[in-house]
């Protein structure tokens, strides 16, 4: 029990030590989300399986990082050049994802990463139609989309 309170506690204090405000909306605002986060995460700390998932979504979490600064130096990269080297194209990639919080979370990771846009699922999901400003080969974009990002959510959830 005092270990639980002591993960309740460092919460709140995380809280206000990042968002450097001991205003009081600020402090309920950390109580509400210290006790969602102790109630989503709470229990994982007892169990081995559990502390592999949130290594699994931290080390998504770090891929996505990744993902997202390289292509953001891409596209300044592209921006300041003086001639284009883009060649956009639309692609259709099949998916082995099917719950709709994974799909939901694919998609948002390639909307936000420079360059990429999801633009529609098949009507039964299994396929995504990707806009991207980088194309070389269809092979060679579904290889990136389906060993990166597809895979590292279906490790994660």
């Amino acid at each position: 029990m005092l270990k639980k309170i002591i993960i309740f506690l460092g919460l709140i204090l995380l809280w206000i030590f990042f968002t450097d405000s001991l205003n009081p909306l600020n402090i309920a605002v950390g109580l509400l989300l210290s006790v969602l986060i102790y109630f989503l995460f709470g229990n994982y700390s007892s169990s081995k399986r559990h502390s592999i998932k949130i290594l699994k979504i931290l080390n998504l979490i770090f891929f996505f990082i990744k993902e997202l600064l390289l292509a953001n130096l891409r596209v300044a990269l592209e921006v300041i050049k003086p001639k284009f080297d883009m060649t956009p194209a639309i692609i259709s990639v099949p998916l082995d994802i099917t719950r709709p919080f994974q799909l939901v979370i694919f998609s948002s990771m390639i909307t936000l990463t420079p360059g990429s846009l999801t633009l529609n699922f098949s009507d039964d999901n299994k396929t995504v139609y990707i806009h991207t400003l980088y194309y070389s080969s269809p092979e060679e974009f579904r290889s990136y989309i389906k060993n990166g990002f597809e895979k590292k959510i279906m490790e994660a959830f």
